[in-house]
């Protein structure tokens, strides 16, 4: 989820440019872009470490995915997602849980790309809560997803990195060097393309 500006660290420089695009997404009338812009804004505010005004902007881009019978759209788990880490980051982690799985129902309707950042957000979590297995079987979950899909090489290779992460996070290093043995810098770069 996200746009580009974020994950290159300019957070100061395109907090501007969201609220423009959100602007001109409402002033349009494109209510899912909106709601994606705000989402990913929430996501910035975050990084900024402002988690009470991310949480706000979450809720803002929630209430606008919604369809005119007031059904939230598969755009919605994206703020579904952030909302969830919010949860987590307080520790409400029931609350945090049901948010993410929320958010693979609604984005099991809308692609694979929402749906495995869900799954793979929903085993952090349950890493955290310490059950493994949950977290073993939501990344299987994101396994599926990313396996499914013959578009880009990329999904396959963030399930593999995150369950390097979580072998490490559970003490298994002979699993996480398997996995580093398993691909080359040549097999990521290509992932990357």
């Amino acid at each position: 989820t996200g746009m580009m500006p974020i994950w290159d660290g300019e957070i100061q420089i395109s907090q501007p440019l969201m609220e423009q695009i959100e602007r001109m997404c409402l002033e349009s009338g494109n209510l899912m872009m909106a709601a994606l812009v705000i989402s990913s804004g929430g996501e910035m505010l975050i990084l900024q470490g402002q988690l009470k005004e991310a949480e706000k902007q979450h809720q803002r881009a929630l209430a606008l995915a919604v369809d005119p019978q007031g059904r939230r759209l598969p755009i919605a788990g994206n703020a579904l997602i952030g909302l969830g880490d919010l949860a987590r980051e307080r520790g409400e982690w029931q609350t945090a849980e049901e948010l993410l799985l929320q958010a693979i129902e609604l984005t099991r309707q809308w692609g694979q790309i929402g749906m495995l950042d869900s799954y793979i957000h929903l085993a952090r979590l349950r890493q955290l809560r310490s059950d493994p297995d949950g977290a073993q079987k939501a990344l299987d979950g994101a396994w599926q997803v990313a396996h499914a899909s013959d578009l880009t090489n990329m999904d396959d290779l963030m399930v593999h990195v995150f369950r390097a992460r979580l072998a490490l996070a559970q003490g298994d290093l002979a699993a996480a060097e398997r996995w580093a043995a398993q691909y080359s810098q040549a097999d990521i770069l290509a992932a990357h393309n």
